[in-house]
């Protein structure tokens, strides 16, 4: 009878470790490495991510913020929205330097 007791309260104490602990504690971070991104035109340059997967953001070797058009597929400059989301904007002719590349 004690030993079942003790498995419940074990089983519950871990469930409420779970709910208690919050989300953000379990988010996984973004790859810290080089990564290779590629525009439409076969264009490659590198890429640094940031974040976790709640929030994150890529940077090009220079520092600046970029993000994928949707509609055309390419990397351009990224804006904030009005709601506040990181958002490609329109510009996406970016110069590629040969210390951009990995």
């Amino acid at each position: 009878m004690i030993n079942k007791l003790k498995k419940q309260f074990s089983i519950c104490f871990v469930f409420l470790i779970f709910i208690i602990t919050p989300m953000s504690i379990l988010a996984v971070p973004a790859y810290p490495g080089p990564m290779l991104a590629t525009q439409v035109d076969g264009t490659q340059f590198t890429l640094f991510g940031f974040g976790d997967e709640f929030f994150s953001w890529a940077e090009t070797a220079d520092g600046h913020i970029v993000a994928v058009d949707p509609e055309s597929g390419n990397w351009h400059y990224a804006e904030i929205s009005p709601d506040g989301r990181i958002v490609a904007g329109p510009e996406v002719d970016f110069v590629i330097n040969p210390r951009n590349y990995i």
